[in-house]
């Protein structure tokens, strides 16, 4: 009597579920076929403050991927960059950081995003 809601109901969940997991499966499947596609840090000395107390640098983050990925932020010395939405693309922020700390510069990077503004993801990375 009920077998048509019920199929109704089986076929709805399937679709949600499906539609909720495809962009972590993509993202992973991406990364895994093609390391590239990860999202990536370039950052370089640009310049110097006119006091000549910090360092300028220009962070650049590169990705390739298919899947957007929602508050993006990374902190590097101490200090928070934004980017908000990221899409297949490059990124640059510039930051201020003191002379003192360049060299603590591979020592700690965090990168925080979401895939596609529902999975959290933290990358740590840890240099010497």
């Amino acid at each position: 009597m009920f077998i048509p809601l019920k199929i109704g109901v089986i076929t709805i969940g399937t679709l949600i579920i499906l539609a909720l997991a495809s962009p972590l499966v993509i993202f992973f499947t991406e990364i895994i076929t093609n390391p590239e596609k990860s999202p990536q840090l370039r950052v370089e000395q640009i310049g110097y403050t006119e006091d000549h107390q910090h360092v300028v640098l220009r962070v650049e983050l590169i990705y390739n991927g298919t899947v957007p990925l929602t508050d993006f932020k990374i902190i590097l010395l101490g200090e928070e960059l934004y980017f908000g939405i990221v899409k297949k693309g490059v990124y640059e922020k510039e930051v201020n950081v003191n002379f003192s700390d360049i060299r603590d510069l591979s020592k700690e990077i965090y990168m925080y995003f979401k895939i596609a503004g529902i999975y959290p993801m933290e990358i740590h990375v840890k240099g010497e």
